[in-house]
């Protein structure tokens, strides 16, 4: 199984996300992509961190819910982004990345139809195969920091666990093939750059 390499990322990035972000950070293990962020941007509100996983210990979805995050499948992916809006404008944020997400799996070369799950599920036939966790700092008048968290099953065989109490799948299910975990995050990248 092909490891995250920051080299392979960073080189299929264009030019403007790798004007936008700061740092990209590639982990082996941790609690939370999004733990990460969060506590590098509450001294670097307005900079732009995206860092990714190849394990989440205690990954989490929307309302606290579990996210089962086994190593070398899957996109673990946390990335802040500082906008000049207040929070209030931000409510519908998860279904904009949602969208986004899916433009860039279509650049990727996903030709199946992915659907969203209000407010910030993935699903294909009805089977969850990513999900959206969004958190906000730095609350201000007019500006607030988000934390864009992503969890997307990728290479991930449904034989591998029974922890998940709901209809789930992964993109190799979908599609009947592995996926080069590298390029799909740079696509990822540059569409969230793009977009947002």
């Amino acid at each position: 199984m092909t490891s995250f390499n920051k080299k392979t990322i960073s080189n299929a990035l264009n030019k403007k996300t790798r004007e936008a972000i700061s740092d990209i950070h590639i982990l082996n293990s941790v609690t939370s992509t999004n733990d990460v962020v969060l506590s590098e941007i509450k001294s670097h509100p307005t900079k732009t961190i995206a860092v990714f996983a190849e394990e989440q210990t205690q990954g989490r979805g929307r309302l606290g819910r579990t996210w089962i995050s086994p190593p070398h499948s899957n996109i673990y992916l946390s990335l802040s982004w500082h906008f000049q809006q207040p929070i209030l404008q931000l409510l519908d944020l998860s279904i904009v990345i949602a969208k986004i997400i899916i433009q860039a799996l279509k650049k990727y070369g996903i030709t199946q139809t992915i659907e969203i799950k209000y407010p910030n599920d993935l699903i294909f036939e009805n089977k969850k195969w990513g999900g959206i966790l969004i958190e906000t700092v730095n609350h201000q008048p007019r500006s607030c920091s988000a934390v864009i968290g992503i969890g997307l099953n990728v290479n991930f065989s449904s034989e591998k666990t029974d922890k998940i109490d709901q209809p789930w799948t992964s993109l190799s299910e979908i599609t009947q093939s592995k996926h080069d975990r590298n390029l799909m995050c740079a696509c990822l990248l540059n569409a969230l750059c793009e977009a947002l």
